[in-house]
């Protein structure tokens, strides 16, 4: 788990320097590292939270609410959910029409996690 927090935190200085030597399938691996772990931090956060609040464990039960919190707003997550579509397609042999309707879903994915995390922090 550690690994991943470090790739996640490291990420944007790593990722640069991988595109520049058109290194894309290990970028495509950190991407999908780095969603992978938020995936799973936000699945198995809550259960661990009423975990730590059995064993009356409050200050572990904030501490991994403001993680699983900082996991839902990460900023690398909504880069790495942005440029893994775009990597994928690079990658793949796709004929015209079928990569331009990719990048539209891509697009429209984007947009609403961007719309998502936006009105998050607005409600906030």
């Amino acid at each position: 788990m550690l690994v991943c927090q470090q790739n996640d935190s490291m990420m944007y200085l790593i990722i640069p320097n991988l595109l520049e030597s058109f290194l894309i399938p290990e970028a495509i691996k950190l991407h999908r590292t780095v969603c992978y772990f938020m995936a799973t931090a936000s699945r198995e956060s809550p259960e661990m939270i009423v975990r730590c609040l059995k064993h009356s464990n409050y200050s572990r039960a904030l501490e991994l609410e403001r993680f699983s919190d900082q996991c839902r707003n990460s900023s690398q997550l909504l880069l790495s959910k942005s440029e893994l579509p775009l990597l994928e397609l690079t990658e793949s042999k796709h004929d015209f029409e079928s990569a331009f309707d990719f990048i539209n879903v891509s697009v429209l994915i984007f947009m609403c996690v961007v719309m998502s995390i936006w009105w998050s922090n607005y409600l906030l």
